[in-house]
């Protein structure tokens, strides 16, 4: 769970999880804030596709265009893009499939 907008790469949610570039509903990241959030990716950064869902109903979701895939359902309050290829993304729109659960954050939480 993030609490804070800012600029997020799929890498970057948790150094030592194992993302990988397609996770099928394994993935989901919420963000409770209603700032904007920006998902890109770094250069050479593996993985370069988001593979998981953003529940971001009350903030505004930019994709670059860079990241090329997002393979997991977005809900946001607006949904743009932007940058090269931006027309080119891909929403694949997999649905989370894993346990819905409260418990502490560990790494990778806000």
């Amino acid at each position: 769970m993030k609490t804070a907008g800012g600029s997020y790469t799929y890498g970057s949610l948790c150094s030592n999880c194992g993302l990988q570039e397609y996770q099928w509903g394994k993935v989901m990241v919420v963000f409770r804030t209603d700032e904007d959030i920006t998902i890109t990716k770094v250069n050479n950064e593996n993985p370069q596709k988001w593979g998981g869902v953003i529940l971001a109903p009350f903030s505004k979701v930019t994709v670059k265009g860079a990241v090329s895939h997002v393979d997991g359902l977005v809900v946001a309050r607006e949904l743009v893009t932007n940058g090269a290829n931006q027309g080119g993304i891909q929403y694949h729109s997999s649905m989370y499939t894993g346990p819905m659960e409260c418990r502490a954050c560990k790494d990778g939480c806000d």
